[in-house]
């Protein structure tokens, strides 16, 4: 365990597994709290989820809920320290957002002392399908995920655990070039961290977009690797 990774620990951080993220975090994932990660497809979002999930396990366990089927067994093979790790990572895939409904309002039934993170991979992609595009529709689907981060919020604080919701994006339309997540205003309201994350060629960079004690605008590179992030 690195330095930093130690500082996450002592400090109810949970470490992304890379000392870039974890010091433009502030330490880490911080338990009580939902951090929001958001970003288009390949810049990273699921890599970091997984590597957070992996640094949990050390000394806890860690729930995954994996809408996208993004979650694979080789990869956390990969990234693993130790294969009899994996048995802490308890992974459900959800196939609708009915589902995932139903699965976040029985969450807090599989959360005890030994959980060290939860992670939502991803929060809308359900979501997204299940809308006719209807005004209608689109109400009371947007609704239904603000009642979804509400329990995510209030079971982070009642257990004092980490949670990451990764998200999709879209072009914005108040500012040319630039993007911003699906429902934005709901994750902005239950997030008490957010990360934009981005890709050219085979550069990443995570940018801080929103934090309760640092600045927003704060910027990394990292990399993906076989073993993790870097």
């Amino acid at each position: 365990m690195n330095l930093l990774s130690r500082k996450a620990k002592a400090l109810n951080f949970t470490s992304s597994g890379s000392e870039k993220l974890d010091e433009l975090l502030g330490g880490g994932f911080p338990s009580g709290a939902i951090t929001h990660l958001y970003g288009p497809s390949g810049s990273g979002k699921t890599n970091i989820a997984m590597s957070a999930a992996v640094s949990s396990t050390t000394s806890g366990k860690a729930i995954y809920l994996d809408t996208e089927g993004g979650f694979h067994l080789d990869r956390l093979r990969q990234i693993l320290p130790k294969p009899e790790l994996a048995k802490n990572i308890l992974l459900k895939q959800l196939y609708s957002f009915k589902e995932q409904k139903s699965i976040i309002s029985q969450l807090q039934r599989f959360v005890d002392y030994k959980c060290r993170l939860i992670v939502l991979d991803s929060a809308v992609s359900l979501y997204r399908l299940e809308n006719s595009g209807s005004r209608n529709d689109m109400l009371d689907n947007s609704r239904e995920l603000g009642r979804q981060m509400a329990q995510l919020s209030k079971i982070a604080r009642q257990n004092q655990v980490p949670i990451i919701v990764c998200n999709q994006v879209y072009e914005s339309f108040r500012k040319k070039g630039s993007v911003e997540p699906v429902g934005r205003d709901v994750m902005a309201y239950w997030s008490k961290t957010a990360l934009e994350l981005g890709r050219k060629g085979s550069s990443r960079w995570a940018r801080l977009a929103r934090h309760p004690s640092k600045k927003a605008g704060e910027q990394s590179k990292f990399k993906i690797h076989n073993e993790g992030i870097r």
